[in-house]
């Protein structure tokens, strides 16, 4: 999975060289630039233990550095077709405009995922009136996000794994 973007922009973010960030990382003084840089373009990926030392080190979700790169606008329409094939999204012309419609149900945990869209978009009305920074708003989006869905979901395998214990 090519993710060179995120690493990067994440990097970036936190105000880090890319010597900083590796020496952060446990990487060794004379290589620890240069194997980030890597990293950033794509020359080495990054192994699950390291991605999750580097989560911990930005306070983000593993999943959060993990989205694949789009480079391209195929590459984007590419995902937006596979999102329509599993029936979370349709485009719709509304006044001349495209709007893609997400259709909760079809998702996975679809209860959970109606419930993170719902508070997405009370997120992005908080941070337009200003009761909510840009920082607090990528903070719900890049960590407090997944974490509660993953509480959820487990809270869900677990209730489904008690009601099959009792019957």
């Amino acid at each position: 999975m090519k993710n060179t973007q995120r690493l990067k922009f994440f990097r970036q973010k936190n105000n880090l060289t890319q010597g900083e960030l590796g020496l952060s990382l446990g990487i060794g003084k004379s290589s620890a630039e240069v194997r980030i840089n890597q990293y950033e373009k794509g020359y080495r990926c990054m192994k699950e233990p390291m991605l999750q030392k580097l989560a911990g080190i930005y306070n983000v979700s593993k999943g959060t550095l993990s989205v694949h790169d789009i480079d391209s606008a195929s590459e984007m329409m590419q995902l937006l077709f596979a999102l329509e094939d599993y029936g979370v999204v349709r485009l719709n012309e509304v006044y001349g405009e495209f709007v893609l419609r997400l259709d909760a149900s079809c998702m996975p945990e679809p209860e959970t995922s109606l419930q993170v869209l719902q508070q997405w978009s009370e997120k992005g009305k908080q941070l337009a009136s200003g009761e909510i920074s840009k920082e607090e708003y990528d903070h719900w989006r890049y960590c407090s996000c997944e974490r509660q869905m993953n509480k959820k979901i487990h809270a869900t395998l677990l209730s489904r794994s008690c009601e099959k214990q009792s019957a």
